[in-house]
């Protein structure tokens, strides 16, 4: 949500967001971490997702 609201007041309108049952394969959540790109190659975010 915190991405649509961005987006949202970037564009000065109002999303129209239809939230739908999950699917039985969706994951509920995850541990997902950029920690091995950082170490690596030695990849970091530049752009903040407000500057993008």
């Amino acid at each position: 949500m915190y991405v649509i609201n961005q987006i949202e007041e970037n564009l000065g309108k109002k999303a129209k967001i239809d939230f739908l049952p999950g699917h039985p394969a969706d994951v509920p959540a995850t541990c997902a971490d950029n920690g091995k790109a950082e170490r690596l190659p030695g990849w970091r975010p530049e752009v903040r997702i407000e500057e993008g």
